[in-house]
C-alpha cells in the first residue's frame, strides 16, 4: 500500500513543482516587460560582470582557452543582443548565430 502511495505523492510534488516553475517564470516575463529598461540594465551588468568572471578563470584558475573565448563571443553576440532589446527578430543572423552556438557549447 505504502509504495504506490509514495510513487503518487513524489509524481505529484514533481507536478506541483512543474507548475510553480511556469508561473514563476510567467511572472519574471511580466516584470520584464512592464520594465523593460530595467531589465536591459539588469541583463547589461550580467552580461558584463559573467565576461570578467570568465577571463578572471581563465587567467587564474587555468580554464580551456578555447572554451572561454568561444563563451566570451557568445556573451558579446548576447550584447549586441540589447541594442534592440526588448524586440527579438528571429530570423536575423545573429539570432540564429546566438542559437547555434549556444547549441554548440553543449
Amino acid at each position: 500500500f505504502f509504495t504506490p502511495l509514495v510513487y503518487a505523492s513524489g509524481y505529484l510534488v514533481l507536478i506541483f513543482l512543474a507548475i510553480c516553475m511556469a508561473c514563476g517564470l510567467y511572472y519574471m516575463a511580466e516584470l520584464a516587460e512592464e520594465y523593460s529598461r530595467l531589465t536591459r540594465k539588469i541583463l547589461m551588468w550580467s552580461i558584463i560582470v559573467v565576461s570578467v568572471i570568465h577571463v578572471l578563470l581563465l587567467i587564474f584558475d587555468g580554464f580551456p582557452w578555447f572554451a572561454t573565448l568561444f563563451g566570451l563571443g557568445l556573451h558579446g553576440v548576447y550584447f549586441l543582443f540589447l541594442k534592440d532589446f526588448p524586440y527579438v527578430n528571429f530570423g536575423s543572423p545573429l539570432f540564429i548565430g546566438a542559437c547555434g552556438g549556444r547549441l554548440l557549447t553543449r
